[in-house]
């Protein structure tokens, strides 16, 4: 793989992989024609909003509409097992903010869905990623993992299934070599 898009790449997972792969980092608010013009061998969607606004959200699916429009031979995008709520949302009475575990779950199957419409995709749905602290974002988890005295604030009834951002890198350059992609 030469020609690798990471978009998401500020931080996190997509941060790493930009690294990991020596790729591009798509970047949401240039108007860069360059992406328009290239055919990428890969391109890799990390990035998503999570916060309480519907904007953030859509503006989300906007740009995953537009890294599928452009020239690729494919198309990786991270999901979450936080669609998962959709499902059974019964499980999950002890959240406090259930509107906005719900419209990050919606919003990223939606784009799973749209993602998929394109030949030769592939959707990882991940756990809680953690990797070096460098490339981490502020959260509970990355204090967790890398503070000395963590403060955890979770339930009785909270689980973990952590995955770490090498895992994911070693499966994207698996499915690569075993033409794992949909429609491959």
């Amino acid at each position: 793989m030469k020609n690798i898009l990471v978009s998401g790449a500020s931080s996190g997972l997509g941060k790493y992989l930009k690294n990991k792969f020596s790729a591009t980092k798509y970047l949401r608010k240039k108007k860069d024609l360059t992406y328009l013009k290239k055919e990428w061998d890969l391109i890799i969607i990390c990035g998503f909003y999570t916060g309480s606004l519907k904007s953030g959200y859509d503006e989300s699916y906007s740009h995953v509409k537009k890294l599928i429009s452009l020239k690729c031979k494919k198309i990786i995008f991270i999901s979450s097992i936080g669609i998962n709520f959709l499902k059974y949302q019964n499980k999950f009475k002890h959240f406090k903010n259930k509107k906005q575990l719900k419209m990050y779950a919606l919003s990223k199957y939606k784009c799973e869905k749209l993602s998929l419409k394109k030949n030769k995709t592939l959707v990882l749905r991940l756990s809680n990623i953690v990797g070096p602290k460098k490339f981490m974002r502020k959260s509970d988890l990355k204090n967790f993992v890398y503070h000395k005295n963590p403060k955890i604030k979770y339930t009785e009834t909270s689980k973990f299934s952590l995955t770490d951002f090498e895992e994911v890198a070693e499966f994207i350059e698996i499915a690569e070599k075993k033409k794992l992609f949909r429609n491959s």
